[in-house]
Order: C-alpha cells, then structure tokens, then sequence
C-alpha cells in the first residue's frame, strides 16, 4: 500500500502483468452519493502486459458492480473454491 486517506483515496502497486502498476481510487462527493475514480497505470506494450490489462479492466468492471451491490443492497458474492 502506498497511501490511506479515509474517505478519499487508497493507492497500491502489484504485478498483473511484467511490470509494476499503480492502482489508485479515488473519492469524490457527487450530488447525494460518492463517485469512484478508479485509475491503474504503468502497463507496458508487451503482449502479457497488454494481455493483464484487458483482463484487470474486466475485473476492475466487476469489482465495481458487486461493490455498488453490497454498499446499496448488502447483498455480498461468495464463490466456492
């Protein structure tokens, strides 16, 4: 984790890919609610690069949805493994 802040912002890194990215989210007050500014940077043109991009704007998509679905419904996912 490269920084908290309560109620604006979480940043980190990982390693989808080859390289390092930085994933930040930030929040913002908008009209009644929050808006989520998600942001991921630092993939390279290479193909597993490319590849790990595609697929982590898939999941962040996803992610997204079932974190709307629990804030608004409580309605949490359990997967068997």
């Amino acid at each position: 984790m490269l920084e908290a802040i309560s109620n604006k912002s979480f940043i980190f890194q990982w390693s989808p890919g080859e390289r390092k990215t930085t994933v930040s989210f930030k929040l913002e007050p908008y009209k009644e609610g929050t808006l989520i500014i998600l942001e991921e940077a630092g993939y390279s043109n290479s193909e597993k690069d490319l590849n790990a991009c595609i697929g982590c704007a898939i999941g962040w998509g996803e992610a997204m949805m079932l974190l709307k679905i629990y804030i608004e419904h409580g309605i949490v996912y359990k997967q068997d493994l």
